[in-house]
């Protein structure tokens, strides 16, 4: 990828995300020379999609402190091929922690709950993926068509014509 086709989401945003979503970042390792690539490249998409990846995570977030829904861990978020492409692990089953009422509930009812939640999680990221194409990558406007060239874009006509003008 060349440095033109770079994206990368501005610091005060990415720092605004880590803050209201602390609890979905994975843990740095110093000991080792690469992290997930979440850690160590963070958000790889523009500007323009920050409102999505905000609303998707707060979704997420509310589920998971409100319904039990397991925890994920984000390992990349990034444009691939014109998508918002969003990589997450799930707290595995043996890892949930049941409310006091969930406790009483057998094993398959928990393990329906669970799955519940990581179906519900997965269909919510794939919708997000797929209204991504209607947002400007650069400035977050809801008219965005698909641009033609060597890298998949969408793009609203008013950075259209500012992107053409810097090419």
């Amino acid at each position: 990828m060349d440095s033109k086709n770079t994206r990368k989401m501005k610091k005060e945003l990415q720092d605004k995300l880590k803050e209201k979503y602390a609890v979905f970042y994975p843990e740095i390792d110093p000991s080792k020379r690469y992290n997930e690539p979440f850690s160590d490249r963070g958000y790889e998409i523009d500007d323009g999609w920050y409102d999505i990846v905000d609303e998707i995570l707060s979704f997420i977030l509310f589920h998971v402190e409100n319904n039990n829904y397991p925890k994920i861990i984000i390992t990349q978020i990034k444009e691939k091929f014109g998508h918002l492409s969003f990589y997450f692990d799930v707290v595995k089953f043996e890892d949930m922690k049941w409310r006091e009422w969930e406790i009483k509930k057998t094993q398959q009812e928990k393990m329906e709950m669970y799955l519940k939640g990581k179906y519900e999680i997965r269909g919510a990221i794939s919708f997000a993926s797929t209204y991504a194409k209607n947002i400007c990558e650069h400035c977050g406007n809801n008219n965005a068509t698909r641009v033609k060239g060597d890298w998949i874009k969408y793009e609203c006509a008013n950075c259209q014509k500012e992107n053409e003008k810097n090419r």
